[in-house]
């Protein structure tokens, strides 16, 4: 898909994810595709929604994480039937913090 293309979705996307979380834990929502990541397929799309957060692991990621689940269930759920309707080549949203490090402490889910 053309760049162009893809930073009017991402933008739509990050729009869309800042109007169903309440406040400012959301940072930014990030459109990715096959060239930025080997692990996904060709014609793939993923989102990675960056949250305002610990800055690394060594501040516990996992406490913060469970508790913005918990906290946005609904929230999550309601993005991703948005993310299946606006885009289905979306396969996976990935929740993390803005400071994303290959740790455990980032939830995913399938679209």
């Amino acid at each position: 898909m053309d760049r162009d293309v893809l930073d009017v979705i991402e933008r739509e996307i990050d729009q869309g994810v800042r109007a169903r979380f309440s406040g400012t834990v959301v940072r930014q929502a990030v459109l990715r595709q096959y060239d930025d990541d080997p692990v996904i397929e060709p014609g793939g799309l993923w989102v990675r929604v960056l949250l305002d957060g610990p800055d690394g692991p060594d501040d516990g990621w996992g406490p913060p994480m469970t508790a913005f689940q918990q906290a946005n269930e609904t929230a999550i759920e309601q993005f991703r039937g948005y993310l299946a309707a606006k885009l289905p080549a979306i396969r996976l949203v990935e929740y993390t913090f803005s400071n994303p490090d290959p740790s455990p402490a980032t939830a995913t889910g399938a679209v």
